[in-house]
């Protein structure tokens, strides 16, 4: 049966390439040919990285199967999220992500007498 994986990125869990291959290692074949895609939501800097690195040289197939989303709201696009539920702690941390982004943003607007976007 086809299935997804939501690999979920906090400021202490991160994945990096050892962690890609160690989760490609695990999956019995059987279920590597049946995994549709692998979305990893609050990218790492190595994930964003790998990303950019892979662009020029990897097949369309690869971008069909490995997706990146800065937040959970952009898996809407890919996962059925009504039924696909995940904690309330992770939706706690986009929240905090999103706050952390406007507080840096206020920041840069004081240092450099820019007007807000927002």
């Amino acid at each position: 049966k086809p299935f997804a994986i939501v690999w979920v990125q906090l400021s202490n869990h991160r994945l990096g390439l050892l962690g890609l291959r160690r989760l490609r290692a695990s999956l019995h074949p059987n279920y590597l040919s049946n995994l549709e895609a692998v979305h990893v939501v609050h990218p790492s800097w190595a994930v964003r990285i790998l990303r950019v690195a892979l662009w020029p040289i990897a097949e369309d197939d690869y971008w069909e199967r490995f997706h990146s989303h800065e937040r959970v709201e952009f898996l809407d696009s890919h996962i059925d999220t009504r039924q696909f539920r995940l904690p309330k702690d992770i939706y706690e941390y986009d929240k905090y992500l999103d706050k952390q982004a406007m507080e840096i943003n206020d920041q840069a607007n004081k240092k450099f007498g820019g007007g807000g976007s927002g």
